[in-house]
C-alpha cells in the first residue's frame, strides 16, 4: 500500500510526547519515499528524519511550514519525473 504513494505523510499530535513514536515511521523509512513528518520538534521520530536526512519535518501548528515542505517535495518529484522522462 505504502509502495504506490509519491508523498509519505506522517501526523503526530503536539500531546503526544517527546516518545511517541507513530507506527508506520520505520516502514515509510524503508519505502525510500519522500517523507514529510508533521510532528513536535522535539520528539524522537522528528529527531530520526532529521539526523538521517531521511524526509523533513514541521510541526503540528505550522500550517505555511507544511504548505512550503509539500510544495518542495513535489517541486523535486517533478524535477527527477523530467530527467527520467528526458
Amino acid at each position: 500500500m505504502l509502495a504506490g504513494a509519491d508523498v509519505l505523510i506522517t501526523l503526530l499530535e503536539t500531546d503526544a510526547g517527546v516518545f511517541a513514536m507513530p507506527s508506520k515511521l520505520l516502514t515509510s523509512l524503508c519505502t525510500r519515499h519522500p517523507l514529510l513528518l508533521v510532528v513536535p520538534k522535539e520528539n524522537l521520530a522528528s529527531r530520526i528524519v532529521r539526523e538521517r536526512k531521511a524526509g523533513l519535518t514541521c510541526l503540528p501548528s505550522d500550517s505555511k511550514g507544511f504548505m512550503l515542505k509539500i510544495h518542495l517535495i513535489l517541486k523535486e518529484l517533478q524535477i527527477s519525473l523530467n530527467r527520467y522522462l528526458a
